[in-house]
């Protein structure tokens, strides 16, 4: 009985809401994970909180404001949590029974929600949030993206692709930059709304290695127009370690900076983003810009201490040292809230705290800043002195100015021996580390975090720390290890580095566990490892309590991971296990993804290892294994697959036993154990590595072939593997890269329409690169990058479906993807391209643009509507009536506007206005509209579109019309495919994608591969997609 009321109050209270697994939270202290013991299996496990227990969750909310919230228990019981919000306390939650119901307060994007235990004992099983979103399903949710200088138009000098130590594009992003100098500039073209903008720039040193300040100009038409320094001071690194400021020692590295900034305005999406040197005579090397959409400065609350109230200059220009430590103090002392008003402070030493909150406006608003070396960092006290409790950090910035390394010297934004403490919100920058924490220390939980432009690591738990987490952040231009735990002397244990973003370590790991027991790296998006490291690393080194239970690597992404080294010929994979000073046992990599690596997938280094790798892909390498040093592994491989695969072989194994196999099923790599060469410094692959031919187990294009199944009516995506597929006369195998999902996806499985046979794949939009071409295939040959509709839902079986890892798709429904469109975004494209193509070109056999060029308009050019300007097919037929020579009216929810008006439209009116059809004759001055494309065809916009047309002229229609419908407008009701010459439409989309006159649908992407398929389905269905595309990364 009591397992049959709860499954219906989970299913109830599930409506809207968002559930989160007590189990996939932090647990501290007093709280512990047990297992369940349902008979029908309800729950797998739960949580026990108890005395000195402590949950903490993070929550990504939509919209600022009250959330309803329950609490979910496995049995009824009675008790008391406290509870805080992003550091603010709520209402305390006494429950009583098996649901508890509340309200909490939560800010758009992340936020933490802590329970801590105050009386009684309760099994918590999970927390359903309403108006929650999923998180990224790998890296960190972040409230930006990226735009690469290498993407966008310039007329600079692209330099890179190049992997080559001591030069500029080996620490880029991607291994590519632009270089601007005089007159030149970049284009950056937003693909999203922004307010803030951060620039990834280098500009040369000085002949001293003191550095200078130059001058960019920033423009955004007549919206935006500021000019920025930047600076090499805080860049540029010269000799071996420890590295100096004395160009004279020569090796330069740790090029690049970063600059970033308000714009004091919103930039919609579409919108041209202009950088520009401004001082003659340097030449700037641009990598990328981060475009921001930042938070409106948080307001005080009430009842808190201020800084300004002790004297503290919140403009920056009067050093606030003393001031801000006796506010702290005081605030410790009574139990109050520390507020930093917005404004910059000047201080020049570190400050120490304990049982102390204390927070800012927001990392953009409020910053703690120094100009002396080692003159700033918020530090619990030392493990020796007894260490912290209680310290909450919440919302600013921390700016060093550290421009070497200095390993003798104390010098990060956070330090010390912080236990069950909350770092939130924080932006670290110009230090030497991010934050160094010497343990014995217990529960401390990092969250939502930016560092930038370090000198050595991002965080490294060192020395004893226990049951903590660093969560939801993302690191750039580090100067070691991103993320590091360190169990010197003692072992650290049961910590987590779980959905973190990690860039261009300029030297070292990614992500890396120096011996410590029962730890984990999980859920991390880790790119651009340049020296001397690998994405990710497991090792018994630097004196290390050796690797003890059981340490795991799961659903981590590596993309162009491992390097050269400074100091021999030695080089790194992707992963790497390196057990210099003890074996390594138990530890396991799993569902994991590894890119374009430098040499090897894996590299395994000294030792005699027992390791298991479990569904691992390994994609673009010299090498799949690599041995080194003496080393021996015994390895259990499970779904190891391998393609584009350059070598085959282990290399410098002390015999062809090194290295054994144990084989579970699904494996498709090359597995040869012959030994070769370990060569010289490598820097990329080499023809002359291949000494061996590759063996016709070696899919040297070609990984082990699964797709997600739709095995019956209304059923849930199952990943299987399934038959290599010979693509047919006129007929192209595509690698699928990247799948978009559209809304017959999620239908066809929720209402068990349009398809009969099952198991079947779905899935119309796919981006890739084509592996085979049957006879007669005259547009496509193998390597090329194409888009393309797949026919699953016209009798193209099994092979057709997107969502599998390769499918098979005709010719004249794909194009070449321009060199100006990356994949993801290519990957909108399709479906809604032929489904507005057809109505267009098709139905209303309008005349074909003789290119794609736009053309001039005037008062006489005639109107074309179109309803639901904001939905992928509204979007592009839009675009493809403004260059039939037509001014668009259009509708859409007044969040989009902007959107919609970026892509064409002259008049955007929202849907839902009772006065649309007259906004409507006004704008057009009272002409006649003649065409009107429907892109809803549900509800009322029938109806309001035929009132558009006043009942006369011709609609399209994407559904079937209504049974009852009466009018004078001829009407068609159309779908994608009912078009002669489809090839013509799939060329003139990527002529004008190529020239900048046709756009895609901003993709909203989700990682992880075919095991997300379904919750990219359940995303859609969601209702909550508008103004973009959800697209899988395959």
């Amino acid at each position: 009985m009591r397992s049959s009321v709860l499954l219906f109050l989970l299913l109830v209270c599930s409506i809207g809401a968002l559930k989160i697994g007590a189990k996939d939270a932090h647990i501290v202290g007093g709280a512990v994970l047990q297992q369940a013991v349902y008979s029908d299996d309800l729950a797998s496990s739960f949580v026990e909180i108890s005395a000195e227990g402590r949950i903490i969750f993070t929550v990504n909310a939509e919209l600022s404001g009250p959330h309803p919230t329950a609490l979910f228990l496995t049995t009824p019981a009675a008790g008391s949590l406290s509870i805080k919000v992003n550091g603010h306390t709520q209402p305390l939650a006494t429950v009583n029974g098996l649901v508890h119901k509340l309200h909490l307060n939560l800010r758009r994007g992340l936020n933490t929600i802590v329970l801590d235990h105050v009386d009684g004992a309760l099994n918590l099983d999970h927390i359903q949030v309403s108006g929650a979103i999923p998180l990224s399903s790998r890296g960190a949710t972040v409230n930006y993206y990226d735009v690469e200088a290498e993407d966008s138009e310039h007329t600079g000098s692209l330099i890179g692709p190049d992997r080559t130590l001591y030069k500029l594009p080996n620490e880029a992003s991607g291994r590519k930059a632009v270089q601007i100098s005089d007159d030149q500039h970049i284009d950056f073209h937003l693909h999203q709304k922004a307010n803030a903008a951060s620039i990834r720039f280098s500009i040369p040193d000085t002949s001293d290695g003191k550095g200078q300040i130059a001058q960019l100009r920033v423009t955004s038409g007549d919206q935006l127009e500021r000019t920025v320094d930047v600076s090499s001071v805080f860049s540029w690194a010269y000799g071996n370690y420890p590295f100096t400021k004395n160009p004279a020692d020569g090796l330069p590295h740790h090029f690049y900076d970063e600059v970033h900034f308000l714009f004091g305005q919103s930039l919609s999406q579409g919108s041209t983003f202009r950088v520009q040197g401004l001082t003659a005579g340097v030449t700037y090397t641009i990598d990328l810009v981060s475009f921001y959409d930042a938070p409106e400065e948080y307001q005080k609350p009430a009842d808190v201490l201020s800084v300004l109230d002790y004297g503290a200059d919140n403009k920056g220009i009067q050093d606030s040292t003393d001031q801000i430590q006796k506010a702290i103090d005081d605030a410790s002392a009574k139990k109050k809230t520390l507020w930093l008003d917005a404004g910059r402070y000047l201080v020049h030493s570190r400050f120490v705290l304990n049982e102390v909150v204390v927070r800012g406006a927001g990392a953009w608003y409020t910053e703690v800043f120094t100009n002396v070396t080692y003159g700033i960092g918020f530090y619990a006290k030392r493990a020796e002195e007894g260490g912290s409790s209680g310290i909450e950090l919440y919302d600013f910035s921390i700016t060093g100015s550290t421009n070497v390394r200095n390993d003798n010297q104390l010098d990060s934004g956070t330090g010390g021996a912080p236990s069950r403490s909350i770092f939130q919100g924080l932006w670290i920058e110009h230090t030497k580390c991010g934050m160094w924490l010497d343990g014995p220390f217990d529960g401390l939980h990092v969250a939502d975090t930016t560092m930038r432009n370090l000198y050595a690591d991002g965080v490294n738990f060192h020395l004893g720390v226990t049951n903590s987490v660093v969560e939801q952040s993302n690191l750039r231009n580090l100067g070691d290890d991103g993320l590091a735990m360190w169990s010197d002397k003692q072992p650290d244990k049961k910590n987590v580095f779980k959905f973190n973003t990690i860039q261009i370590p300029v030297l070292a790991n990614g992500a890396v566990i120096y011996g410590g027991e029962d730890n984990s790296i999980t859920d991390n998006y880790i790119a651009d490892t340049t020296c001397d490291g690998s994405g990710l690393q497991i090792a018994n080194r630097f004196g290390a309590v050796h690797l003890s239970g059981k340490t795991s690597f799961s659903r981590n992404t590596v993309v162009r991971g491992g390097s050269g080294s400074r100091f021999s010929n030695a080089h790194s994979g992707g992963i790497w296990v390196w057990a210099l000073e003890g074996d390594i046992n138990d530890v396991v990599f799993e569902d994991t993804d590894i890119y374009d690596s430098y040499y090897t997938g894996v590299s395994i280094w000294n030792g005699n290892n027992q390791l298991s790798f479990k569904n691992v892909t390994i994609d673009s390498s010299a090498h799949v294994f690599e041995i080194y040093n003496n080393a021996n592994a015994v390895v259990d491989v499970t779904g190891v697959v391998a393609y584009n695969i350059t070598s085959v072989g282990l290399n410098n194994c002390v015999q062809p036993t090194s290295l054994k196999f144990i084989y579970g099923i699904g494996n498709d790599f090359p597995n040869s154990t012959k030994c070769i060469p370990f060569g010289s410094r490598a820097h990329s692959f080499r023809p002359e590595d291949n000494i061996q031919s590759i063996p016709t187990n070696n899919h040297n294009t070609m990984s082990q072939p699964q797709a997600a199944f739709l095995p019956e009516k209304h059923g849930k995506l199952q990943v299987k593997p399934t038959e290599k597929y010979t693509p047919g006369p006129g007929e192209i195998l595509i690698r699928n890269e990247y799948v978009a999902s559209n809304p017959v996806d999620w239908k066809i499985q929720k209402y068990g329409i349009f398809l009969t046979e099952f198991p079947t794949t779905i899935g119309s939009d796919v981006a890739g690169t084509v592996e085979a071409v049957g006879e007669g295939v005259t547009r496509f040959q193998v390597g090329d990058k194409v888009w393309s509709w797949t026919q699953y839902l016209f009798g193209g079986g099994i092979k057709a479906g997107a969502f599998q890892n390769f499918s098979v798709n005709t010719e004249k429904l794909s194009a070449k993807i321009p060199a100006n469109i990356d994949a993801a975004s290519a990957s909108t494209i399709p479906l809604a391209v032929y489904t507005a193509g057809t109505g267009l070109f098709g139905a209303l056999n309008l005349d074909r643009p003789k290119s794609a060029d736009k053309p001039k308009v005037d008062d006489k050019t005639p109107f074309f509507y179109v309803h639901g300007g904001s939905s992928a097919v509204g979007i592009f037929a839009i675009q493809f009536a403004v260059l039939s020579g037509y001014r668009v009216v259009a509708t859409a929810s007044p969040r989009n506007f902007d959107l919609v008006k970026s892509y064409g439209a002259e008049f955007v009116f929202d849907y839902k206005d009772a006065q649309l059809i007259e906004k409507v004759k006004q704008a057009t001055g009272g002409k006649k509209i003649n065409y009107a494309y429907d892109a809803i065809s549900e509800g009322d916009s029938v109806k309001l579109s035929l009132q558009v047309l006043d009942n006369e002229g011709e609609l399209i229609l994407t559904l079937p019309a209504p049974a009852d419908l009466q009018t004078k407008t001829k009407v068609h009701s159309i779908f994608a495919g009912k078009l002669e010459n489809p090839t013509w439409l799939a060329d003139f989309t990527s002529e004008g994608l190529e020239k900048g006159t046709i756009r895609p649908i901003q993709p909203e992407l989700f990682t992880g591969g075919l095991e997300q398929a379904q919750h990219v389905l359940d995303h859609h269905a969601s209702g909550k997609v508008s103004g973009s595309k959800p697209v899988l990364k395959i």
